[in-house]
């Protein structure tokens, strides 16, 4: 591990990953250069400036940060709380201060097993609809299907919900029309009610004014993707998750950033060595948006084992 590395500035580094999602973390944007040792994001992409230079300009929409939730929706059981369950009709409303006013392409970040669920997303008079086609992924449905009333996972009920971890980003036809000053966009879902039907990772929208921007963003990024040979001769490697809703085997919780200077770099690095590693993965950031959590320091962490676990 070469000396003099911080423990902030190796999570900094660590954000040099988000580059696969198209999008240069604040603190790389604005912070010092990368120390000696780790590599910048413009070392990367073999000398070339860095990919992204602002901020992607699409707007985010997720469940917990709405206004309201009614309906037959529920955060399921054990979920984060940026999956939304929808078990029949539903309604999501969202305040939106928009940046500048003008036409929104839209997009819905969701799953379903079923092909005639509809979705509408309005603000103001103007309104999109599409009906939800079934998302695909790694995860089968279940040959019984979801269940009426799913439970923790300890229950086998749990895992009939498997196939709603199949998320697509699915563009919307038309585009919403937001005003200067605070919108208020309306999501509603319409289907048979009885097990889960559909499941809302978030809403997005994008000036329409910026969609070619968009475009070229992302073509760059596809250009400049690095080889994987590395990692298919790597071996095996570790992952590591550092949330913070990650919490130590004894003791309680800490607050996310002292967990954060508490981090030994170096205990770490030589631990990951010592175990013939090839690479390590460091997350520092899913479910739980480090954002949403700085603005709100007051989160309780939540301790996740099995019972009478200390």
């Amino acid at each position: 591990m070469t000396k003099g590395i911080t423990r902030k500035d190796f999570l900094r580094a660590m954000g040099c990953s988000a580059l696969a999602i198209g999008a240069i973390p604040s603190g790389l944007a604005r912070g010092p250069a990368a120390p000696r040792g780790i590599r910048s994001c413009s070392d990367l992409s073999r000398g070339q400036p860095p990919l992204f230079r602002e901020r992607a300009p699409t707007l985010r929409l997720y469940p917990a940060e709405s206004l309201t939730r009614t309906g037959n929706i529920r955060f399921g059981p054990a979920e984060l709380d940026v999956m939304l369950p929808f078990f029949g009709d539903g309604e999501v409303v969202w305040e939106l201060p928009a940046p500048s006013p003008g036409a929104y392409q839209v997009a819905a970040c969701y799953s379903t097993t079923g092909a005639d669920t509809e979705v509408e997303i309005a603000c103001g008079p103007s309104v999109v609809r599409d009906i939800a086609g079934a998302t695909h992924g790694f995860f089968l449905p279940d040959p019984a299907g979801p269940s009426r009333n799913p439970r923790g996972p300890e229950d086998p009920s749990f895992w009939s919900e498997r196939a709603f971890y199949n998320f697509e980003r699915v563009p919307l036809p038309g585009t919403l029309q937001l005003e200067r000053g605070v919108n208020v966009i309306k999501l509603r879902v319409r289907g048979a009610r009885g097990g889960e039907l559909f499941r809302l990772r978030s809403v997005e929208l994008t000036p329409s004014s910026e969609t070619m921007a968009v475009q070229r963003s992302r073509e760059l990024a596809q250009k400049y993707r690095s080889s994987t040979d590395w990692f298919v001769k790597a071996g095996y490697g570790i992952w590591f998750t550092f949330l913070d809703l990650t919490t130590p085997r004894r003791g309680l919780p800490r607050h996310y950033a002292q967990a954060v200077e508490d981090l030994d770099v170096e205990a770490l690095a030589s631990r990951v060595e010592e175990m013939g590693a090839g690479y390590l993965i460091f997350s520092t950031n899913h479910g739980d948006p480090l954002v949403r959590h700085q603005s709100n320091p007051g989160r309780r962490s939540i301790r996740v084992g099995p019972p009478g676990a200390t």
